[in-house]
């Protein structure tokens, strides 16, 4: 809120913290095939900086709304559908929360994929963004599925995706 009009798209850290600081990830599930129930779903950040003060409890929402990456400011972002699921962040490494429901929704169209935002309410912690250099340290969406059955056999068990974030421009849609 600060800053509250400047765009933070490209920055290599995703600062979560009190009072206002706020990110917004989107993952394309396109690789994903239709009919796939999801049996496990994860978000991985992994955090690698902080102010050192001590832990932060960082909740995890859906987003029903469209945004862009790069136009998203604090003034502007969209609203949240802030879910109650907290994991908290007291030293750095990978932190996960568990996004099977919202996988699943998106997957069979319950619900829109505008993505997932994740908020703190504690001191600052930064988690690695996808313009960091380092791959293994990147945000990830870790899927495991069932594949649908087809010819009337037996649906493939078992097979785990992991999905790279991508930017939120949703060229792919028009009206939102």
């Amino acid at each position: 809120g600060g800053s509250a009009t400047v765009n933070f798209g490209g920055d290599i850290t995703l600062w979560l913290g009190n009072p206002d600081k706020t990110i917004f990830l989107y993952f394309d599930l396109s690789a994903i095939p239709a009919g796939a129930r999801v049996t496990e779903a994860d978000l991985v950040l992994t955090f690698a900086a902080d102010n050192g003060l001590g832990a932060n409890a960082i909740e995890i929402g859906g987003v029903p709304q469209r945004w862009d990456e790069l136009q998203l400011t604090y003034s502007n972002q969209p609203s949240v559908a802030w879910s109650g699921q907290r994991q908290t962040v007291s030293a750095n490494g990978p932190v996960r929360w568990d996004v099977r429901a919202a996988v699943a929704a998106w997957l069979d169209g319950s619900r829109r994929n505008s993505g997932l935002a994740l908020r703190g309410d504690g001191p600052l912690k930064g988690a690695r963004s996808r313009e960091f250099s380092g791959t293994s340290d990147r945000p990830k969406l870790r899927i495991r599925y069932e594949r649908a059955a087809t010819g009337g056999g037996a649906p493939t068990l078992d097979i785990q995706t992991e999905l790279e974030m991508i930017p939120a421009t949703f060229p792919d849609e028009v009206g939102y």
